[in-house]
């Protein structure tokens, strides 16, 4: 079994930090852009309070 050398670990887990972090600017896009728009759309609460919960748990994750 190879194990991959430390240089090469730390570059996928520095990949995947930039993969979650873009994620998460994401979910806070589309919080705004739902909240914006809620009020002429009401079904977007839905998707504001989803967005809301990707990044309570987003912030979670990043936080230990």
């Amino acid at each position: 079994m190879v194990r991959p050398d430390d240089a090469e670990r730390q570059a996928r887990l520095d990949a995947m930090k930039r993969r979650a972090t873009a994620l998460l600017g994401v979910a806070l896009l589309v919080f705004v852009v739902a909240s914006i728009y809620e009020p002429l759309y009401p079904w977007l609460g839905y998707v504001r309070a989803t967005a809301e919960a990707s990044l309570v748990g987003g912030l979670a994750d990043c936080s230990r």
